[in-house]
């Protein structure tokens, strides 16, 4: 169905360029103007559908306007920089976390062949990528590994103070937060996020309760039971940002 014009509308023939529709051939005004009073223009008719040729003929055929283009879009590998091995099959998101204008690649870990820590790939405007060298720290101690898994990611500024986070859904290895400072440093921040009880790889940032900083919606990746073996019911869940207190679970 058509969006705009309303109504349904059939691809009686395509080709390398275009697509086929029929409707109704335009009359010229003189030619209508000629037909008998009462009497109804004298349109073309229609010859029966052969089999060999299904569809109207070319004849019958316009352009739409505005005319068609001949340009065309062209997708070009883009590889320099990423990694060329192991099993990328998570999310990644796309967003300027070293605050240079530029759009980086932030990804979880691989599924396979990598290290279980956040990847930043910064990039330069042009298709090539470097990685980012990022620091860990929690409870104001280094930490070299934040306990993330392969799963999915989410990007934004959840304290407001203009530099980037990053939210974690693991596969077997629960939520984390990553407070950014815009230079590759990241405080890790659980408080109040389950861990390895709920597996997830979906994982997005909105405004739940709109006092202007984003929460965490979070979603299951298996239906998990309670020890007593009933079906947790609370496969998406809900975790509002409680500033210095981390996060706090909405039932």
């Amino acid at each position: 169905k058509h969006p705009i014009l309303g109504g349904k509308i059939e691809f009686f023939r395509e080709d390398d360029r275009y697509y086929y529709v029929s409707v109704p051939k335009r009359i010229p005004e003189e030619e209508a103007l000629k037909s008998p009073a009462g009497s109804p223009p004298n349109r073309p008719r229609r010859r029966p559908q052969e089999s060999a040729e299904p569809g109207p003929p070319l004849s019958d055929f316009a352009d739409l306007f505005p005319p068609r283009v001949t340009g065309r879009l062209r997708l070009e590998k883009v590889d320099s920089g990423l990694p060329t091995q192991g099993l990328w099959r998570a999310s990644f998101v796309l967003a300027d976390v070293n605050e240079d204008g530029i759009l980086d690649i932030v990804s979880p870990p691989s599924r396979i062949g990598g290290n279980p820590v956040l990847h930043i790939f910064i990039g330069d405007g042009k298709g090539k990528f470097s990685r980012w060298p990022l620091t860990f720290t929690e409870a104001g101690k280094e930490k070299a590994d934040p306990g993330m898994d392969y799963g999915g990611v989410a990007v934004g500024d959840i304290d407001g103070d203009g530099h980037a986070e990053v939210v974690s859904a693991s596969h077997g290895g629960g939520l984390v937060s990553l407070f950014g400072d815009g230079k590759g440093g990241f405080r890790v921040v659980r408080d109040g996020l389950p861990g390895r009880d709920y597996s997830a790889q979906a994982i997005v940032l909105a405004d739940v309760d709109k006092d202007g900083h984003p929460d965490i919606v979070a979603s299951r990746d298996v239906v998990e039971s309670t020890d007593s073996g009933v079906v947790d019911k609370r496969q998406v869940r809900v975790y509002l940002f409680a500033g210095s207190k981390g996060w706090q679970f909405v039932p």
